[in-house]
């Protein structure tokens, strides 16, 4: 064993001497007695006495209790806000359900050609097309069939074709393989198409993986249906309420009202994007932009919108952390406390720009002892 003579403990190091014997013909060195120099400092009765434990396992027993009962609250407001959700949007998804034939059959008659392009071209006998331009021929068929809806005018850039392993369980996760993403130009399709491979893949799994209320729609499509319409629709409640809601109320927003932690800055500036480009108001609650990173492309699109005049990312900047992006409070430019004019420094102790700084402020400033 070794001994520890400041904590007067021991350790056993039968493993070291095992090792010393098979390396050397020498014994170690054994030592029959030691100086426990801080033993007479530490009266052990005292430190840890019963009062004092009990203490403390009663203040860990609080903590467990509280976390327990943040957690309980937490999902019971999960629950409310399922519920309030449900009866916010069920006359919006009545409506969807009393015309849902109609926008099946004019959803396949209006894609067949490019549909069937895709198919040839891709190889793909099942896909799930997702994105804005689902959304957007959903919106197109919408203006032509039924007279209880304001037209949207949403537009996409590219058809996103989602293909890979298709589930029947509804609760497995979607799993992306980013390795696997390309973009290609078909005949006679106008926008580029981008295939995306993924496992776990269904119309559930997708839309559960889906962050914002008016891309929270999908086709599934699937040329091996006995039927003549290859596509099914699928959508999200809160996408029903986007597409028939008036257009003085609609408005871009998260999924899940009641239940945000898992929305970070990237869902924040792709849908801040999806509300420059398609002119609509956008609501971002509580969430706080500087929570989480951003990649190149989501900086691409913070940029773009500076010029914004309903950009809601006026008070921050991007700053580059390694590979990624971090969303940033700008520093609030304040005036020199003595001047007045100039502008001071953050971290000047006396509020001062430089110059009054240096005549009126503490010599000890670490902003300007320079």
């Amino acid at each position: 064993y070794r001994a520890f003579i400041a904590t007067a403990t021991w350790m056993p190091v039968n493993h070291l001497y095992e090792d010393w014997v098979l390396r050397s013909s020498i014994d170690p060195d054994e030592e029959s007695e030691v100086n426990l120099q801080h033993l007479e400092d530490y009266v052990y009765h005292e430190r840890c006495s019963r009062a004092k434990i009990e203490a403390a396992v009663k203040a860990a027993k609080e903590k467990q209790d509280i976390a327990r009962l943040a957690e309980e609250e937490l999902a019971n407001n999960i629950v409310n806000g399922i519920e309030a959700e449900i009866a916010s949007t069920q006359r919006f998804v009545d409506k969807a359900d009393e015309v849902m034939p109609s926008i099946v059959a004019n959803v396949n008659e209006l894609l067949s050609e490019t549909l069937s392009q895709i198919h040839q071209e891709t190889g793909f006998e099942r896909f799930l097309i997702g994105g804005s331009w689902a959304a957007a021929m959903i919106a197109e068929v919408l203006e032509t069939i039924t007279d209880d809806f304001e037209p949207c005018h949403l537009k996409a850039n590219d058809i996103d074709i989602y293909f890979g392993n298709f589930t029947d369980e509804a609760d497995c996760k979607l799993l992306v393989d980013r390795n696997c993403i390309n973009y290609q130009h078909i005949n006679s399709v106008t926008l580029e198409v981008n295939t995306i491979k993924c496992s776990n893949l269904s119309p559930e799994t997708f839309l559960a993986n889906n962050d914002i209320n008016v891309t929270a729609c999908c086709f599934n499509v699937d040329f091996s249906r006995a039927d003549e319409n290859v596509v099914a629709i699928h959508a999200l409640p809160c996408f029903w309420q986007f597409i028939f809601e008036r257009n003085s109320n609609r408005q871009l927003r998260v999924v899940k009202l009641y239940d945000t932690s898992e929305y970070e800055a990237t869902t924040l500036v792709r849908m801040a994007f999806k509300g420059f480009e398609l002119d609509f108001p956008i609501n971002f609650g509580t969430l706080d932009p500087t929570v989480g990173t951003i990649a190149e492309s989501q900086k691409v699109k913070f940029d773009k919108m500076k010029g914004w005049n309903d950009s809601p990312f006026f008070e921050y900047q991007c700053k580059k952390v390694r590979s990624h992006y971090v969303i940033v409070k700008k520093h609030s430019k304040v005036n020199c406390v003595k001047c007045l004019s100039a502008i001071s420094n953050k971290k000047c102790k006396s509020k001062m720009c430089k110059q009054c700084c240096a005549e009126h402020g503490a010599p000890t400033c670490a902003a300007h002892k320079k």
